[in-house]
């Protein structure tokens, strides 16, 4: 069977001209490097700069880790930052292809999409939402701290916007709290792998002799987009079962064996034949069907921008073991807070209801969702490489 095609924009469109090393010469690179798993350690400050003075460096022996990641917005991760080598060898998204997913994926206006771009600004603030009720429910369900103790509105509520005030141990807290003062759910905001992380530190401490006290306390001032992912009608589960799908959707290997961008014929060529794959191993009698449902599961990314305190210390010694315990001020009082970026992705899954011979924009997209919006990661602690990343070999 074969699918009708859907335009996703011109080449232009697809691969923006600022990304120059996007290149069809002939002297690319046989060996698919992988920047992202394969980078160099970073070369540490020799020059003694005050963005150094995190104490995060500092070995924690048989301490227990919190994992956490607080560094100034300055000091991005590398596959973020403008001009290195991960950042650049990392594919960006179609514009086209997002600009398909935020109109049919997420069901937002042609209209709006097309000449306002609204559905970042959507993004933005469901994320930024999101992010601080999903982390407060992952703290309170590990830690065993009362939620109303670390989710807060703050005065900005008519931007859904929360803070979040964690404190551990949480002196307050009692064998008398009500098992409903915690977060006893949070897979429908937390996937399991980012929860397990944060579990094993809350194990580990609790069963280190020499034990840690933790303050995080954040409010969000504004986000920013960075990246929406998702071929139409093609899932995670089919991307991780087969490793090269997505790199040859972008990519062609020429004769002489060097690789070359491909364009958007090709990409549409090989999205459609996923599609036709995912379609023959779903229904093999299709022709006993009268519409078909295929799964497309959307991933994306927003840098959310906090004023953030992070500090955890040896609660034996006292001492500041990660964290920023700030600058001397004029008075000589020290003040934690600074703006700090933390990079959060998320996906959700949604079915899609088709027909014989459609196109993707014939589609109608059905009630169910396989889930909703869950924060799959944040500041990559999980690994800088996702699902839905394709590195260039050129």
């Amino acid at each position: 069977r074969k699918l009708a095609g859907g335009g996703l924009g011109t080449k232009n469109q697809l691969f923006p001209k600022s990304f120059a090393w996007y290149s069809t010469t002939d002297d690319g690179d046989e060996t698919r490097k992988d920047p992202m798993t394969d980078s160099k350690p970073e070369k540490s400050d020799s020059d003694g700069d005050k963005k150094s003075s995190d104490s995060s460096a500092k070995s924690l022996g048989e301490l227990p880790k919190f994992p956490w990641r607080n560094e100034v917005v300055t000091n991005l991760l590398p596959r973020v930052t403008p001009d290195t080598e991960e950042q650049k060898k990392l594919i960006p998204t179609p514009i086209g292809l997002e600009f398909w997913l935020a109109t049919l994926i997420l069901q937002t206006g042609f209209l709006n999409n097309l000449f306002f771009r609204t559905w970042k600004h959507q993004l933005e603030e469901a994320f930024t939402y999101g992010f601080t009720k999903g982390l407060s429910g992952l703290l309170s369900n590990v830690f065993r701290v009362p939620i109303d103790q670390i989710s807060k509105s703050s005065d900005d509520i008519d931007n859904n916007k929360h803070e979040v005030t964690f404190h551990y141990p949480n002196k307050s807290s009692s064998s008398s709290d009500s098992k409903d003062d915690f977060c006893d759910e949070v897979s429908d905001m937390i996937t399991q792998p980012l929860r397990d992380l944060f579990q094993s530190s809350y194990d580990q401490e609790s069963g280190a002799q020499r034990k840690l006290r933790i303050q995080l306390e954040l409010t969000p001032k504004r986000s920013v987009f960075h990246r929406l992912f998702g071929v139409p009608f093609v899932s995670r589960k089919l991307v991780e079962e087969d490793k090269d799908l997505l790199f040859n959707m972008y990519f062609v290997k020429g004769e002489n064996g060097k690789y070359a961008v491909g364009d958007q014929t090709h990409f549409m060529n090989a999205a459609r034949e996923a599609t036709e794959k995912e379609f023959d191993r779903k229904y093999p009698v299709a022709e006993e069907a009268v519409t078909y449902k295929l799964v497309t599961t959307v991933a994306a990314e927003v840098m959310v921008i906090c004023d953030e305190t992070f500090r955890v210390w040896d609660d034996e010694t006292g001492e500041l073991l990660h964290g920023w315990d700030g600058d001397d001020g004029d008075q000589g009082e020290k003040n934690p807070s600074r703006e700090v970026a933390h990079l959060v992705t998320m996906e959700r899954s949604f079915v899609t209801v088709i027909t014989p011979g459609f196109t993707p924009f014939d589609t109608t997209f059905s009630d169910e969702t396989i889930s909703n919006w869950q924060i799959t990661d944040i500041d990559d602690l999980l690994g800088p490489k996702k699902w839905y990343h394709v590195v260039s070999p050129l």
